[in-house]
C-alpha cells in the first residue's frame, strides 16, 4: 500500500510541477496588462472576447485574476481573484470568455459526487464489461487529477452523515 501511495504522490508532484512550469513560462513571456486604475505588474496570460486572465508575482507566489474589459477597453471590471489557484483561474477564464459553455463544466462538489458514484458502481456486483470498468476507472483518474483530495472529501462527507441529528431547540 505504501508503494501505491508513493506512486500517487509522485504523480501529483509531477502534475503540479508541469502546471507551475506552464504558468511560469507564460508569465515570463506575457506582456504587461495596461488598464486605468490598475497598479502592480499584472501580466496578460490570455485575452479573448473581452475577458482577461492575468498573473501577478507577489512575495507569496503568483496570484491569478480574471477580469472583463470595460466597453471602451480602457478599464477592467468584475475581477475574480484566485490567489495561487491557476487551474481554477484558467477554468473561470474559459467560461467567462465563452470558450467553454458553463453547462459543460462540473464544479468540485459535482465531481466529488461523480467520483463517489463511480466507486459505488465498481464496488457492486453489476457484471460490468472490462471496457465499462476501464471507462469508470478512467473517469475516477481524471477527477483525481483535478481534485487530488477527492477521497478525503468523500470520507469527510461520510463522517458528517454518520453523526446523529440533534434538533436544536428554539424559544
Amino acid at each position: 500500500m505504501a508503494t501505491l501511495e508513493r506512486e500517487q504522490a509522485c504523480e501529483q508532484a509531477t502534475h503540479l510541477a508541469g502546471t507551475v512550469r506552464e504558468y511560469m513560462t507564460l508569465l515570463e513571456q506575457a506582456p504587461p496588462l495596461r488598464a486605468q486604475g490598475l497598479t502592480g505588474d499584472f501580466r496578460v496570460l490570455a485575452d479573448f472576447n473581452g475577458t482577461v486572465l492575468a498573473g501577478h508575482q507577489t512575495k507569496f507566489g503568483i496570484h491569478f485574476v480574471t477580469w472583463d474589459r470595460d466597453f471602451r477597453w480602457t478599464g477592467l471590471n468584475y475581477g475574480h481573484y484566485f490567489q495561487d489557484n491557476y487551474l481554477a483561474a484558467k477554468q473561470d477564464f474559459a467560461i467567462r470568455s465563452g470558450l467553454v459553455p458553463q453547462y459543460q463544466v462540473f464544479n468540485q462538489e459535482q465531481l466529488t459526487e461523480i467520483f463517489r458514484c463511480c466507486a459505488d458502481t465498481l464496488n457492486t456486483n453489476l457484471n460490468l464489461s472490462p471496457k465499462q470498468e476501464a471507462c469508470i476507472r478512467g473517469i475516477q483518474d481524471q477527477i483525481e487529477n483535478g481534485i487530488p483530495d477527492v477521497v478525503d472529501r468523500i470520507k469527510e462527507q461520510e463522517q458528517q452523515l454518520a453523526q446523529p441529528y440533534i434538533p436544536q431547540q428554539t424559544m
